[in-house]
């Protein structure tokens, strides 16, 4: 049988301008620890083993083989070789595609070994440009992993039709989903994923309130062009970002024009530079009739 260690290139694997490692580790835990192995044979009545390694990224060393072909026919040659010892095994599976998706299991739960051992990574590009993303808005780890995989997810059309074939799941289940692909805990994905996490009040993902279930790319969607400006080389985050966050001009008077207000400007100026330390966003309520200067007091304190 075709050895991952033995028969392929896995040169992509190595690329760091590639996302292919972390491709092909989430797409092994769906197909393998979600069972989407065995819906996806399910739904189309056969398994397309192609499709599959195209995926994965996977080409035979020295070799310009059709790998599907190769690793079907070798299945093929095993069942026919083994048919008196794999009576049982006939038996419980009853066809010889459900010995294809059970040797197709073995090959992709060995890969998934290998790939969790390396601990694969974000191409740099996108490493570097959620590194700076991240020091903008103060993203932890499980936000930073749920963008990063929203981002590659929405880049890569064959990995979005694999974590898709999992089908319709609601808020809960698509929880579930990730906390196996992405290997964290669900109470954490969940409490980044709250309507009053970071990543739903910035906007950067949106949750499909208004369908129960959808597949998992359209239940939770990045935002719009935020998948163009992370996968760009050398990107300036906030100047990319500009038609989604509007810097204010600046004020035209200074906090010693505001002088009867100074234990106020203290106060608040005092809070605002300790933000960092708080995990929440925060509002601060100014009122006063029109035209009395609330805007430019704040902007005053702002410069």
């Amino acid at each position: 049988m075709l050895n991952i260690n033995t028969h392929f290139d896995l040169s992509s694997w190595q690329d760091k301008q590639s996302n292919q490692a972390l491709i092909s580790l989430w797409a092994s835990r769906v197909l393998v620890d979600l069972k989407g192995l065995k819906k996806k044979s399910r739904y189309n009545n056969t398994l397309d083993c192609e499709e599959i390694f195209e995926l994965l990224d996977l080409t035979l060393i020295d070799s310009d083989e059709d790998i599907a072909e190769l690793f079907e026919a070798e299945v093929a040659q095993d069942i026919d070789e083994n048919k008196d010892e794999n009576h049982k095994l006939f038996l419980e599976h009853r066809s010889g595609d459900n010995v294809l998706v059970a040797a197709l299991k073995n090959f992709l739960q060995e890969m998934k070994k290998k790939l969790e051992a390396s601990q694969p990574v974000a191409s740099e590009i996108l490493l570097d440009n959620m590194s700076a993303l991240s020091q903008l808005i103060k993203l932890n780890p499980i936000e930073q992993s749920l963008i990063t995989f929203f981002i590659i997810a929405k880049n890569n059309e064959a990995f979005t039709e694999c974590i898709d074939s999992l089908g319709d799941v609601n808020k809960q289940t698509a929880v579930n989903y990730l906390s196996v692909i992405l290997d964290s805990p669900a109470n954490k994905i969940s409490q980044a994923l709250s309507a009053q996490g970071l990543l739903q009040r910035s906007g950067l993902l949106k949750t499909d309130v208004r369908r129960n279930t959808i597949i998992l790319s359209h239940k939770i969607e990045p935002l719009d062009s935020l998948t163009d400006i992370l996968m760009e080389k050398n990107a300036n985050i906030i100047e990319a970002m500009h038609s989604y966050f509007v810097r204010s001009a600046p004020g035209e008077l200074s906090l010693s024009d505001f002088s009867y207000l100074e234990p106020d400007s203290y106060n608040i100026s005092h809070y605002l530079q300790n933000l960092n330390s708080i995990a929440k966003g925060v509002n601060i309520l100014i009122y006063g009739e029109p035209g009395v200067g609330k805007t430019m007091w704040i902007k005053a304190i702002c410069a």
